[in-house]
């Protein structure tokens, strides 16, 4: 099928041409975007893959909350480790200030601050706890500072660890 112009073909066999033309045009295209599709794909199971490692392997405690139905839905194993309790354990914002607050005046307060940092929390800003004491699995107690921050409807705490550094503090003033 060689020609030298147009004018060789006639009007049908334009619009054949023309057709099969757009029939692999539209082909091309479909395949690359199914190629741009499992790129993406691929590029998020990867970022999803490195944020699990990331969470799993820092060494801050970390916990993540649903914030609509208050789950608890994420501890690190940093988080396990320090106080001892698994996801399972702390189902619920409510079960978690029943199981780490041991003081029921403290535990009312913590939950009044955090009712009022989640409400008065502004995108991309970070709300840090004043000094808490939480009760571990084992029934010892730690200090430590809540850092929050929250992304779409998940709200992240890290906490920092000040018992060893208030207990030195005290045993150089006693």
């Amino acid at each position: 099928l060689y020609a030298h112009g147009l004018n060789d073909f006639d009007a049908e066999q334009l619009r054949l041409l023309d057709d099969i033309a757009q029939e692999i045009h539209a082909a091309l295209n479909r395949a690359a975007s199914d190629a741009r599709s499992h790129h993406a794909e691929q590029t998020a199971e990867q970022m999803s893959h490195r944020f699990e490692q990331i969470f799993q392997t820092t060494s801050v405690p970390i916990q993540i909350h649903h914030r609509e139905d208050q789950r608890i839905i994420a501890l690190n194993a940093a988080h396990q480790q320090w106080l001892g309790y698994s996801l399972d354990e702390l189902t619920d914002e409510a079960h978690w200030f029943a199981i780490a607050f041991p003081d029921l005046i403290e535990s009312a307060l913590v939950q009044r601050l955090w009712r009022k940092d989640l409400a008065e929390h502004q995108p991309g800003k970070v709300s840090t706890s004043p000094e808490l004491i939480l009760r571990c699995k084992d029934g010892s107690l730690r200090i430590a500072r809540g850092t929050m921050t929250i992304a779409g409807n998940d709200v992240i705490l890290a906490w920092t660890d000040l018992t060893d550094i208030r207990r030195k503090e005290q045993a150089l003033r006693d």
